[in-house]
Formats: structure tokens, sequence, C-alpha cells
């Protein structure tokens, strides 16, 4: 049954077998999972690596239905990584004004 709009996947076909033995972090990568940021289906891997070197920081909150995610996160992140991906994010207004700043400070260096 597909994820209902605007919802998390349910818990939906069985893990593959690699997925069962295997400690590696890419033994998720072919489950997939709705993305509510992006308002489709995705595979694990694409959380996993997002658009930097650490996931996604609503990892844990998207996949805990359908993988042991807190048991994945601990076994492959060190504190500090942990510490990193659910850090708070700066609020849409301060990540604008330091674009803003940015682009500012380029154009005015010689």
């Amino acid at each position: 049954m597909p994820a209902p709009a605007g919802g998390p996947a349910s818990a939906g076909p069985p893990l593959p077998e690699a997925a069962r033995g295997e400690a590696t972090r890419e033994q998720y990568d072919a489950v997939e999972g709705y993305c509510r940021i992006l308002g489709h289906a995705v595979g694990f891997a694409y959380c996993r690596t997002g658009t930097r070197a650490l996931p996604c920081a609503r990892i844990a909150d998207c996949w805990f239905e359908r993988i042991p995610i807190e048991e994945y996160l601990r076994r492959h992140y060190t504190p500090q990584e942990l510490g990193a991906i659910f850090a708070p994010r700066p609020g849409k207004l301060t990540s604008i004004l330091e674009i803003v700043q940015n682009v500012t400070s380029r154009r005015s260096a010689p």
C-alpha cells in the first residue's frame, strides 16, 4: 500500500536479506521510505548521505518504523557525528541573512 500523502510509509516489505546479517553503512540502502521534506519515496541511501557527509537530521524520525535506526546510528557514527547530525539548525531567516552577508562581502572584496 502506498504511503499516505504527507505521512510516513507503513512498515512495508521485509528488509533485504543482506540487511539482516551485515553491519555496513550501506546495508539498508535499497530500502525505500517516504520523505516528508521531498514529498515522495526515497531510498535509505539518500537519507544516509543527503547533501553532505552526514545523514539528514530527520533520519531517526523517518526510519524508526522500517529499520532499527537507533542501533544503526550508534553503530556507524561517533558521538561527535551524532551531535552534528542532530544539532539544532539555524532558522530560515538566519540562513537567509548569512547568505546575503556572504554575497555582499564577496561583491565588496577587490
